[in-house]
Protein backbone atom coordinates (compact mmCIF):
# COMPACT_ATOMS: atom_id res chain seq x y z
CA UNK A 1 0.00 0.00 0.00
CA UNK A 2 1.39 3.38 -1.00
CA UNK A 3 0.91 6.37 1.24
CA UNK A 4 0.00 9.83 0.00
CA UNK A 5 2.95 12.24 0.16
CA UNK A 6 2.10 15.81 1.22
CA UNK A 7 3.47 18.22 -1.36
CA UNK A 8 2.93 21.56 -3.06
CA UNK A 9 1.29 21.56 -6.48
CA UNK A 10 4.35 23.28 -7.97
CA UNK A 11 6.52 20.32 -6.92
CA UNK A 12 4.49 17.65 -8.71
CA UNK A 13 6.58 16.07 -11.50
CA UNK A 14 5.27 12.50 -12.08
CA UNK A 15 1.96 10.79 -12.76
CA UNK A 16 0.68 7.80 -10.74
CA UNK A 17 2.05 9.17 -7.46
CA UNK A 18 -0.26 9.39 -4.46
CA UNK A 19 -0.26 12.91 -3.04
CA UNK A 20 -1.92 15.11 -0.47
CA UNK A 21 -2.29 18.72 -1.60
CA UNK A 22 -4.00 21.61 0.16
CA UNK A 23 -5.41 24.71 -1.46
CA UNK A 24 -8.29 27.09 -2.00
CA UNK A 25 -11.10 26.12 -4.36
CA UNK A 26 -11.11 28.67 -7.19
CA UNK A 27 -13.44 27.01 -9.74
CA UNK A 28 -16.31 24.51 -9.54
CA UNK A 29 -17.70 22.40 -12.38
CA UNK A 30 -19.97 19.33 -12.46
CA UNK A 31 -17.29 16.66 -12.09
CA UNK A 32 -14.20 18.58 -11.03
CA UNK A 33 -12.92 21.60 -9.15
CA UNK A 34 -9.73 23.64 -9.36
CA UNK A 35 -7.55 24.41 -6.34
CA UNK A 36 -4.66 26.82 -5.91
CA UNK A 37 -2.00 26.47 -3.23
CA UNK A 38 0.11 29.50 -4.13
CA UNK A 39 2.68 27.40 -6.04
CA UNK A 40 0.30 26.25 -8.76
CA UNK A 41 -3.16 25.02 -9.61
CA UNK A 42 -4.57 21.52 -9.90
CA UNK A 43 -7.72 20.16 -11.48
CA UNK A 44 -9.34 17.70 -9.07
CA UNK A 45 -11.75 15.05 -10.37
CA UNK A 46 -14.35 14.23 -7.74
CA UNK A 47 -18.11 13.67 -7.75
CA UNK A 48 -20.88 14.62 -5.32
CA UNK A 49 -18.93 17.03 -3.18
CA UNK A 50 -20.58 19.85 -1.28
CA UNK A 51 -17.95 22.61 -1.39
CA UNK A 52 -17.93 26.23 -2.45
CA UNK A 53 -15.49 28.58 -4.12
CA UNK A 54 -13.14 29.92 -1.47
CA UNK A 55 -13.14 26.74 0.68
CA UNK A 56 -9.75 25.57 1.92
CA UNK A 57 -9.41 21.80 1.34
CA UNK A 58 -6.87 18.98 1.37
CA UNK A 59 -7.08 16.47 -1.47
CA UNK A 60 -5.72 12.94 -1.21
CA UNK A 61 -5.43 11.29 -4.60
CA UNK A 62 -3.42 10.04 -7.56
CA UNK A 63 -1.77 12.27 -10.16
CA UNK A 64 -3.29 11.33 -13.54
CA UNK A 65 -1.94 14.10 -15.80
CA UNK A 66 0.88 16.63 -15.78
CA UNK A 67 1.18 17.36 -19.52
CA UNK A 68 -2.03 19.43 -19.76
CA UNK A 69 -1.70 20.81 -16.24
CA UNK A 70 -1.75 18.98 -12.93
CA UNK A 71 -4.80 16.73 -12.61
CA UNK A 72 -5.62 14.63 -9.57
CA UNK A 73 -8.16 11.81 -9.26
CA UNK A 74 -9.30 12.40 -5.69
CA UNK A 75 -9.88 9.54 -3.27
CA UNK A 76 -10.71 11.81 -0.34
CA UNK A 77 -11.34 15.53 0.10
CA UNK A 78 -10.94 16.98 3.59
CA UNK A 79 -12.47 20.29 4.67
CA UNK A 80 -9.80 22.52 6.23
CA UNK A 81 -11.96 25.62 6.55
CA UNK A 82 -11.37 25.81 10.32
CA UNK A 83 -7.57 25.63 9.87
CA UNK A 84 -5.46 28.78 9.70
CA UNK A 85 -4.06 28.55 6.14
CA UNK A 86 -0.93 30.54 6.89
CA UNK A 87 0.04 28.31 9.81
CA UNK A 88 -0.85 25.13 7.96
CA UNK A 89 1.61 25.87 5.13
Amino acid sequence: MDFARETFIGNIKEINNKVAISGVVILLENDFFLIDDGTGQAKVSFFNLNISIGNYVRVFGIIIDIVNGIEVQAELVQDLSKIEKRLHK
